[in-house]
């Protein structure tokens, strides 16, 4: 902690790039926002025109490999249909539902052991083990 603060006071840079990739990122191309990115974390530049790391490398690919499939690939709902159309139902596990938000969830009608997940995150989700034990202001806090 005390190495980070040292390196905000001493290297301006440092404390630009903080500061917009918190409150503008989206005014940033890519390319800068990943530099900059990679700059902050890893304390050395980024190389994207000869990626050496593995690292480096999928840095390169976020800007330069832009298949349509991705975006399905990424959904868990999306990727469960895409799954079964190729291999077939019995390779995907049972979904109950798809909701907007936790007020559509009927958890009556949920069986006695779930798990509820985001569709575009990986860490959003509650595993329920008891139904009767379900504490409904952590799912929503959750969501």
């Amino acid at each position: 902690m005390f190495r980070k603060i040292k390196r905000y006071l001493r290297d301006p840079y440092f404390a630009l790039g903080c500061d917009m990739i918190k409150k503008c990122p989206n005014l940033m191309s890519d390319r800068f926002f990943i530099e900059t990115e990679w700059r902050l974390t890893m304390d050395y530049p980024l190389n994207l025109d000869n990626p050496l790391t593995f690292c480096e490398k999928l840095q390169w690919l976020k800007l330069h490999d832009h298949n349509p499939l991705y975006h399905k690939l990424v959904d868990k709902y999306e990727v469960k249909q895409w799954v079964m159309d190729r291999i077939g139902v019995e390779h995907v596990v049972k979904t109950y539902g798809v909701y907007n938000s936790v007020d559509e969830i009927d958890f009556d009608a949920l069986p006695n052991q779930f798990v509820l997940k985001c569709t575009h995150n990986s860490g959003g989700l509650v595993v329920c083990k008891d139904k009767r034990g379900l504490d409904l202001q952590h799912v929503r806090n959750v969501f």
